[in-house]
């Protein structure tokens, strides 16, 4: 079933800031080397791609160029690449272990958003799973900023809906309808029952 975006715009509710959720130690960088590195993923990757993932990407315009910030494990991003409206992925990841095993032909940048920014002018970037791993104030001040001032089409994150996942010690944020982050996007979808948020933000890059 293809759900329809809707107008943030037509959200009619009180706006709200972005949760934040209590300090519980730092993201335990050591466990994604081993996830990234396996032949196969821990989950099933394909469902989820040939589902709900690979509608969004049917958005995207035709000979589109896609960063892939926080692109996890290669199996992704190569199959992203073979998507026939895309021409050229690029990923972004701080994890050395993310660029193993890429297909020739996608650039692979590794280092910290943060610190480093985004490297390249895209039409797209896509995010997923990604953000809610940062304070809301590097989201909305820093994240957002940099990912729309390199983009000319649309940012598009994937984030945890409500409290799913929010049990996971890395997570910083939750994310709601009418937050401070849903009130920047200029359209949204609720996706797999209930369990994920996707915001389509404007690209600001000429």
């Amino acid at each position: 079933m293809v759900l329809d975006w809707l107008d943030v715009n037509g959200w009619e509710g009180i706006e709200r800031k972005v949760v934040e959720l209590p300090y519980r130690g730092d993201d335990p960088i050591d466990v994604y080397p081993e996830r990234y590195i396996a032949d196969v993923p821990g989950f099933d990757y394909m469902e989820i791609a040939e589902k709900d993932r690979t509608e969004i990407f049917s958005f995207f315009d035709a000979d589109s160029s896609v960063l892939l910030f926080g692109s996890g494990h290669s199996f992704w991003a190569n199959y992203v690449q073979s998507l026939p409206n895309i021409a050229s992925v690029s990923v972004l990841d701080y994890i050395p272990e993310a660029g193993i095993g890429l297909n020739p032909g996608i650039d692979f940048y590794c280092h910290n958003i943060l610190s480093h920014g985004i490297t390249g002018t895209y039409d797209y970037i896509f995010s997923s799973h990604t953000i809610e791993h940062f304070t809301a104030e590097q989201i909305l001040y820093s994240i957002l900023p940099a990912c729309q001032a390199y983009v000319r089409k649309g940012v598009v994150f994937l984030v945890p809906y409500q409290e799913n996942w929010s049990e996971e010690p890395s997570h910083k944020c939750l994310f709601y309808l009418g937050d401070e982050l849903f009130s920047r996007a200029r359209k949204y979808k609720i996706i797999r029952n209930g369990l994920e948020l996707v915001l389509w933000f404007e690209g600001l890059a000429q």
